[in-house]
């Protein structure tokens, strides 16, 4: 009776494991979930207890999906409260880092977070990626249940566990992108202060200048660059055309009121006029032309566009430097 009994149990075991086999194999193959990345399919329940639950609920798997969750929160918070700049940029580095980290995180072997719950630019794939991933693993895991693996109503609680995940990818994923922005954002910001700094505390006669005159105009920008920008291109870049930008004694910076400052480098002469805290307008420029006559242009959009185009690149060339 043993021997049979044992038999009985090897052959129900065998087909079992055949019935499993193939509800898989059907499963994988139908139309519904046929799209599904090849990393993702599950062709064996022991694949699934030993490449999928396993990995997932591992205690290293466990601590990278719990403790970046967090620590992207805790940043978040602290990114919110700081006003520092530089500060700001390092927080939004080590939010970006924990962001990616926890993307690196298991849903299984071959499929990470990122790839489980990724998102992207059309929410509507997005999100439909992510809830065949779910329906195929609801249905795996019913496939599986009561077998050798797993118990009944097991795999509710995992796949639970799996869309629990999801939303908290959900959640992060707009913050994550306006960090991303805002990172690019104070790092050009802070670059630019640095730059600032350099030719404030450099030997620079004719920054020098301005500083005594206008130390008000110091950080104003044009068209979001700082004219001391535009005075170092005058200095080092315009010189190329015109002599009397070369020179520190051609500089003259003169305020008129509280808001105007009125730059004149030998025939030439910009007006800028502030408007708010650290931005303003080019509001006249004055040259003259090769036969000499003066030429006055008074249009905004232009002498802020020429002003500000001329700044940015020198920007650009110090910064390769």
């Amino acid at each position: 009776m043993r021997k049979i009994s044992w038999l009985a149990i090897l052959l129900i075991g065998g087909c079992t494991l055949i019935v499993e086999q193939s509800n898989l194999v059907s499963l994988n193959d139908s139309s519904e979930f046929r799209f599904l990345d090849e990393q993702v399919f599950i062709r064996s329940c022991r694949q699934l207890k030993e490449e999928s639950y396993d990995i997932f609920y591992a205690a290293e798997n466990q601590k990278c999906l719990e403790e970046n969750a967090k620590q992207m929160q805790k940043l978040s918070e602290k990114i919110e409260q700081t006003n520092d700049l530089i500060k700001k940029e390092k927080l939004l580095d080590d939010v970006l880092a924990s962001s990616e980290k926890f993307d690196a995180c298991k849903i299984s072997k071959g499929l990470t977070v990122a790839g489980f719950a990724e998102q992207s630019n059309d929410s509507a794939v997005a999100y439909w990626k992510r809830d065949k991933i779910i329906a195929y693993f609801t249905q795996v895991y019913q496939i599986c249940e009561n077998g050798e693996y797993f118990n009944k109503n097991d795999g509710n609680r995992i796949v639970a566990d799996y869309q629990t995940v999801a939303r908290q990818k959900e959640k992060n994923t707009p913050k994550i992108e306006k960090f991303k922005e805002l990172k690019s954002e104070i790092s050009s910001q802070n670059q630019m202060n640095k730059k600032i700094a350099a030719l404030l505390s450099g030997d620079n006669p004719i920054i020098r200048k301005m500083q005594q005159a206008a130390p008000d105009f110091m950080r104003v920008k044009v068209n979001e660059c700082p004219i001391i920008f535009f005075v170092q291109f005058l200095k080092e870049n315009a010189a190329m055309l015109n002599s009397d930008f070369a020179f520190a004694d051609n500089y003259q910076f003169m305020k008129k009121g509280a808001d105007t400052l009125v730059l004149t480098v030998g025939d030439i002469e910009y007006t800028f006029l502030k408007k708010g805290k650290n931005s303003a307008d080019v509001i006249v420029v004055k040259d003259v032309d090769q036969w000499g006559s003066q030429i006055i242009n008074k249009s905004t959009i232009l002498n802020n566009i020429d002003v500000s185009s001329s700044c940015l690149g020198y920007m650009r060339r110090s910064g390769e430097d």
